[in-house]
């Protein structure tokens, strides 16, 4: 018999189920002697997928499912039998495992937010009824919530699915797993960490009042960055960059500011950070004013 609450209909491949079956009106010495029998529904000696018994804790005994591949579920038969004797059979159901994979040449450790990838996920070991009853599970890592809304969608082509990443209002990284549920059975999952660059001022001048035409040595850090991509910069006023601030690598991975060239008014400009296609969230506020400009009057000598 059954332990209390125990449903038998939801396995999935593989799972192990600890202490759920219990056998009566057996004495202790034969229960050492028994057999399982497990078979497929409607087999008398076929137990394709490999479903086993074991001796658990308490006088109870442990259920490992047998391992399902494809999309379809396997119904198998389970008694105990002592002697000749077998008891009335239990009915398990043992259902497929989703598998979720990334289609070829694939890279998602890294990707920028509220980016799209096109049919990027391709999922087997399904029916084609839960693809439509069944769904996703996305979480942020260690939490049980998706808290910047990323999403996945039918894509459109071959059966494939699309990845749209949430939206981050920050310049940071947010690690997120991603799963396909069919059933009470859920896919290995596929890591992936959504982010947005980061750029910020390594001194005091990195920031605020410039000085026109003054080099800043190594005063930017950036961080967030796509492994392997291009860090660029985008330098706007009300005039794109008017006055040709300019930026350049610097030395231990910071970058050196060329403060543009002002006359007659101080000019404000927002910084914004590359990495690949991804983009800084925050803007970089910087006022680049002119150089005072000393002269002697008509006349005047100073020997």
């Amino acid at each position: 018999m059954l332990s209390d609450g125990v449903v038998l209909t939801d396995l999935c491949s593989g799972e192990v189920r600890q202490d759920i079956f219990t056998v009566g009106n057996v004495p202790s010495a034969a229960l050492a002697t028994g057999s399982w029998i497990i078979n497929d529904a409607g087999s008398e000696n076929n137990n394709t997928i490999g479903t086993s018994v074991v001796a658990g804790t308490g006088g109870k005994y442990n259920l490992t499912a047998g391992a399902v591949k494809g999309v379809a579920a396997v119904s198998q038969q389970i008694s105990f039998k002592s002697g000749n004797c077998a008891s009335v059979p239990l009915a398990i159901t043992v259902n497929p495992i989703p598998s979720l994979s990334l289609s070829d040449g694939v890279v998602l450790k890294h990707i920028c937010a509220e980016e799209v990838r096109k049919d990027i996920f391709t999922l087997s070991n399904v029916a084609p009824a839960a693809l439509t009853t069944d769904g996703w599970i996305i979480k942020d890592e260690n939490s049980d919530y998706n808290t910047i809304g990323t999403s996945v969608d039918a894509g459109g082509a071959d059966g494939k699915y699309t990845l749209k990443t949430g939206k981050i209002t920050k310049d940071n990284t947010v690690p997120q797993q991603i799963r396909f549920k069919s059933g009470n059975c859920v896919s290995a999952p596929i890591s992936i960490t959504v982010m947005r660059p980061k750029a910020s001022g390594s001194g005091p001048k990195a920031t605020g009042n410039l000085c026109s035409g003054v080099v800043y040595k190594d005063v930017l850090e950036v961080s967030n960055t796509l492994p392997g991509a291009l860090v660029s910069w985008l330098i706007r006023d009300i005039d794109n960059n008017s006055i040709g601030t300019s930026i350049t690598e610097g030395s231990d991975g910071r970058y050196t500011l060329t403060a543009g060239i002002v006359a007659g008014r101080a000019v404000r400009q927002d910084i914004i950070l590359k990495s690949g296609d991804c983009v800084s969230y925050t803007l970089l506020p910087i006022t680049v004013s002119p150089i005072p400009s000393l002269s002697l009057s008509d006349g005047g000598v100073l020997n």
